[in-house]
């Protein structure tokens, strides 16, 4: 719900009716887990509706790309290793894309 206070250059104010929002799309049509990792090599698990080849690339919070490695998804559940030995601990960024769709998730590597 929300509803506006509309003030004007001559100082009056008027408010408007409360209104309702709708938000559609929410729900995330993909799964990525765990978003949390805590080894050298590591499982990642994507649950994702669409098979293929795709482009998967870990980037540090200040845009730069780590990690890029071609993966095919044959199924709807995936699980693929990661060789998380020389990075950091930190917060990154997991993206996928296959030119079509891309899916981002933010991941945390603890040491």
């Amino acid at each position: 719900y929300f509803r506006l206070n509309h003030l004007d250059i001559d100082g009056t104010s008027s408010l408007s009716p409360i209104r309702s929002i709708e938000v559609e799309g929410s729900d995330k049509p993909y799964t990525i887990y765990p978003t949390t990792f805590e080894a050298k090599w590591s499982a990642l698990t994507l649950s994702i509706p669409e098979s293929g080849s795709y482009q998967l690339k870990v980037i540090s919070v200040d845009g730069k790309e780590l990690l890029s490695q071609s993966i095919n998804i044959s199924s709807y559940t995936n699980q693929i290793w990661l060789d998380l030995s020389t990075f950091k601990a930190g917060l990154y960024y997991l993206n996928l894309s296959n030119g079509a769709n891309r899916y981002n998730e933010k991941i945390i590597i603890n040491k």
